[in-house]
């Protein structure tokens, strides 16, 4: 159980932090890569699940943003948000600021049905609208190898252009 960033690009910085409320025992990573010359902030957290929990997902989002840099560096901001996109806790993504990667209606879900799991979009990837262009994005390991998936959530894969 935890957050993992993995890069092929050279991490130049690391930080993690423990969300509010710490009761709910929630973290998020944050790495800055080198692009072509450029640095890029790219953030993963995993909210609170509970289906009343809105109030304590948007503490945890503002806690996030506000540990963020704000040092205008490029963002993307993804993980198990445990939310669809019309959730009241994720009202603190900014849809001025920040787009999804996989808009909505593109999945019909990213929880594994053969997990016992109803059908809802609730991983997301939030880029910067200022600094980012989708190029494409897609549900991931939906799809079971040998009578096997390899999570309970699908993934959300996507290819940005940085403009």
């Amino acid at each position: 159980y935890g957050n993992a960033i993995l890069s092929r690009l050279p991490v130049l910085e690391e930080a993690s932090v423990r969300l509010e409320p710490l009761s709910d025992h929630r973290t998020a990573l944050r790495v800055r890569i080198a692009l072509h010359g450029r640095h890029i902030d790219i953030a993963n957290t995993h909210l609170a699940w509970q289906p009343d929990a809105g109030p304590t997902r948007a503490r945890q989002i503002d806690h996030l943003l506000g540990w963020l840099p704000s040092d205008g560096t490029p963002l993307i901001l993804m993980g198990d948000f445990n939310a669809e996109l019309s959730d009241s806790g994720l009202a603190a993504i900014d849809s001025s600021r920040f787009a999804s990667a996989l808009p909505r209606g593109a999945a019909t879900t990213t929880l594994n049905p053969a997990k016992g799991h109803s059908a809802r979009v609730i991983d997301h990837i939030f880029v910067e609208r200022r600094w980012f262009a989708s190029i494409a994005a897609r549900v991931i390991g939906d799809h079971a190898t040998n009578g096997e998936y390899p999570s309970d959530h699908f993934g959300v894969a996507a290819q940005m252009r940085l403009l």
